[in-house]
């Protein structure tokens, strides 16, 4: 099952939006892919302090509870990086919840940068 939303979220200059999608693979697993597109001509570089680029949070639709944070138990490298986004264009990036339990989830996707935000949510169904 693929599920997806778009969200707008902005960076400082209020041009990034972000579209989150989930799918489900025939072995269970959960996978959320967050595209961060810049609509505008000039590029974006977002920086970060790390290696993450994303976090992904997901929660049961019942009552809210988080059962699985892409970040944790995760070593990222400790170098601090850039990813630019061109003008028109985009950036994907993918975080894998392995075992999850068959429910109704919202999922929430972030890009993690030091200077720029894109958020996008989406509700997937795990049978």
């Amino acid at each position: 099952m693929t599920e997806s939303d778009h969200s707008d979220a902005d960076d400082d200059d209020g041009v990034l939006e972000a579209t989150a999608t989930a799918t489900v693979s025939d072995d269970g697993a959960l996978t959320v892919t967050l595209a961060v597109e810049n609509p505008t001509d000039h590029s974006v570089e977002c920086s970060f302090r790390d290696g993450q680029r994303i976090e992904v949070v997901a929660e049961r639709n019942t009552d809210g509870t988080e059962r699985w944070r892409y970040s944790d138990g995760r070593m990222f490298s400790m170098a601090t990086g850039t990813e630019t986004v061109a003008g028109g264009g985009e950036l994907s990036f993918d975080a894998t919840w392995p075992d999850p339990d068959p429910g109704d989830y919202l999922v929430r996707a972030w890009l993690v940068a030091a200077d720029a935000t894109a958020e996008g949510t989406v509700e997937v169904v795990v049978d």
